[in-house]
């Protein structure tokens, strides 16, 4: 059987997302590895106008497509099944346009797929994460930590340039990995113009592939988070929320101010229904104001 790491991009347009899975085909090549890379850009099949809602109904919908979709293509690669992807392949092509190029090899062979999307939401990632919890495949994430004038500046210069609204809205929704809060986050590769970034991708895929995630029976059942702990933590968040608006407000234009606002109170919803739902952790009675600005920016 074929061994699968899922690799999840994290970070907003213009970060360098797709420039670097294209270095990291060109390094394999380079290198003559054994691991086979499947590049999958949810650009390609979900796209991006000025007028585009991110919490629209129908944009939701077509990424949990997406993704129930990308399921059976690392199901299909696990075992071998050209007719399967084949297949996957043409519902695709019907449904959103695209195919994605997957070249299968005869023997048990060891395949890196690049999920190359925003991924601003840690909800985003838990639904990938799930996938190879369910897939018994390896995981990990890695995150672009760039500005939002750098990444528009990078963006600008595409030929498919993202209208730069979308951008900022994501930039101030965007949730950072953190595995003080999210255990299941804790394989991150954080990316800072690092000279050495194509080894420690690697390195971390060869961990992944020998260390697939463990099904769900081996991490054990969690108790549902009671409300008034979750009350507890919503009155920090909110006297966090708060300052932080206040700390930037002499610095931002209005509208600057309206967009960071409408994401620490998105990331703050997005938190305690993460709380709720046991991905995170959080001790109302140890946790500071400057732990939660950490995990809000």
């Amino acid at each position: 059987m074929n061994k699968v790491c899922l690799n999840v991009l994290v970070g907003v347009p213009g970060a360098g997302k797709t420039t670097l899975c294209q270095r990291i085909l060109d390094c394999l090549i380079l290198k003559e590895s054994s691991i086979r890379l499947i590049h999958i850009c949810f650009d390609d099949f979900i796209k991006f106008d000025a007028k585009i809602n991110l919490e629209n109904s129908s944009f939701k919908g077509k990424r949990k497509r997406l993704l129930e979709l990308l399921e059976e293509i690392i199901q299909s690669i696990k075992i071998t099944n050209r007719a399967k992807l084949e297949e996957i392949n043409h519902i695709l092509y019907e449904e959103f346009q695209q195919k994605v190029a997957i070249d299968l090899a005869e023997a048990p062979s060891n395949y890196l797929i690049l999920i190359d999307d925003n991924m601003y939401y840690r909800s985003m990632r838990y639904q990938v994460f799930q996938i190879a919890r369910r897939l018994g495949t390896g995981y990990f994430q890695t995150y672009f930590e760039v500005s939002l004038e750098s990444a528009k500046s990078s963006n600008s210069k595409r030929s498919n340039a993202v209208p730069e609204e979308v951008i900022s809205r994501m930039f101030y929704k965007l949730e950072k990995p953190d595995e003080r809060i999210c255990r299941w986050e804790k394989n991150t590769v954080i990316l800072r113009n690092s000279s050495d970034e194509l080894d420690i991708i690697l390195n971390t895929t060869l961990n992944c592939l020998e260390r697939p995630v463990a099904p769900l029976e081996a991490h054990g059942t969690k108790n549902p988070v009671e409300q008034s702990f979750v009350h507890k933590v919503d009155l920090l968040l909110r006297k966090v929320v708060g300052e932080m608006i206040k700390q930037q407000k002499e610095m931002l234009n209005s509208g600057e101010v309206k967009l960071l606002a409408e994401g620490l109170l998105s990331k703050r919803k997005l938190l305690l229904e993460d709380l709720r739902a046991g991905l995170v952790e959080i001790d109302p009675e140890r946790v500071t104001g400057e732990q939660i600005q950490t995990w809000l920016q």
